[in-house]
């Protein structure tokens, strides 16, 4: 799982939706949002400061590989990024 935090959360609409990060000019699907936090902060609007959580894509890399048939290549990412307040 990867957690979040920042001025906006995900609420069940987002759910399945993806988080992406920009690294070196290219995109990466780093998770995949999952609405139950919005359920574990029972807090079903969006407010700000708050936690989201994914699934970490990277914990799936050999079932995308295979299941894609290598058209779907993973790299794992190791990044902490902290811009609060830009």
């Amino acid at each position: 799982m990867l957690c979040t935090f920042g001025s906006n959360g995900i609420t069940s609409a987002d759910s399945g939706g993806p988080l992406m990060a920009f690294i070196n000019g290219r995109w990466f699907l780093e998770g995949i949002a999952n609405a139950e936090m919005e359920f574990l902060n029972q807090k079903p609007e969006i407010h700000f400061l708050s936690e989201s959580l994914f699934t970490k894509t990277s914990s799936y890399c050999a079932w995308i590989e295979e299941e894609t048939k290598n058209e779907a290549l993973c790299q794992r990412h190791n990044f902490m990024i902290n811009n609060y307040g830009k």
